[in-house]
């Protein structure tokens, strides 16, 4: 994941794009939509399909984030590769919100959530030590020294390198995901599972639409957006439901399913939102 995260900026930079205040705009999106996704899920989840305790906090959890950086990346990548004279602003779009709009409240409200509604082991709860996971975090980090660098030149050896690596994410995720899989969950938990890919498969990308016009951000970066906010949900969901004993055969169900249905809606809303 660093490699792709530093491989991108250097595209952008080649690019010759400047980084602006539209980047953090699309930080305020990303932050938006995962708010409304969490009060969404929570409303539903108390009001209508009223989930045991350790279930609605995998329910909020999992619909509030999606795999923007292990998968989103590599789609808006292949859209916007080094010879698109257009790519430099969707691919800075791409990073700021996956590493700073994700990452950050991933590593930070997520544990809150999973704190509050699960029984983490002493030492686990949420508290002021838990935001040193944002600087500790590798995309992160490289982010920042990505930015740091941004306007120096780099070897074409070490882009080339960085390029390589970053081809393997798509893999990894898809060999972690197969691993998780619990295929008996997914008709027992059908209409939450149903409602939760509502939430995170079709309002979060309209959402991002909605959001991106009433700020005016271009077509190739509202474009991203959409991708960004229509992925399906992220693996760490699992990892949390996990390590804070949550209700871990929900949250493989709800990933995995997530990820099947995305095969549809995620061209389908693409195309209906007006990716291009």
């Amino acid at each position: 994941m660093p490699a792709t995260v530093l491989f991108a900026l250097r595209q952008a930079h080649d690019n010759g794009t400047k980084i602006g205040w539209g980047e953090f705009k699309i930080t305020l999106i990303a932050l938006i939509i995962i708010s409304i996704s969490a009060s969404a899920a929570f409303a539903l989840s108390r009001l209508w399909l009223h989930l045991p305790h350790r279930t609605e906090g995998t329910f909020v959890l999992v619909a509030m984030f999606g795999s923007t950086a292990f998968v989103a990346l590599p789609i808006v990548q292949g859209l916007y590769p080094k010879d698109n004279p257009n790519s430099g602003p969707p691919l800075l779009a791409a990073l700021f919100y996956s590493e700073i709009g994700t990452l950050i409240p991933l590593v930070t409200v997520a544990v809150l959530i999973a704190s509050l509604y699960g029984e983490a082991e002493e030492g686990k709860q949420f508290g002021w030590r838990t935001l040193l996971a944002i600087p500790k975090s590798a995309p992160f980090i490289w982010l920042i020294i990505g930015l740091l660098f941004y306007t120096d030149e780099i070897p074409k050896g070490v882009t080339d390198f960085l390029a390589g690596l970053s081809q393997v994410n798509p893999y990894l995720v898809f060999l972690a995901l197969g691993l998780t899989i619990v295929w008996q969950d997914i008709t027992r938990w059908l209409r939450p599972l149903l409602t939760l890919n509502l939430i995170k498969l079709i309002l979060a990308p309209v959402l991002g639409v909605l959001l991106a016009r009433l700020l005016g951000v271009s077509s190739d970066v509202l474009n991203v957006v959409v991708i960004e906010s229509a992925v399906p949900a992220v693996l760490l969901g699992i990892s949390y439901a996990n390590q804070y004993k949550l209700d871990v055969e929900f949250a493989s169900a709800a990933v995995f399913s997530s990820f099947i249905f995305s095969v549809v809606t995620l061209p389908t809303v693409g195309l209906l939102l007006g990716v291009k």
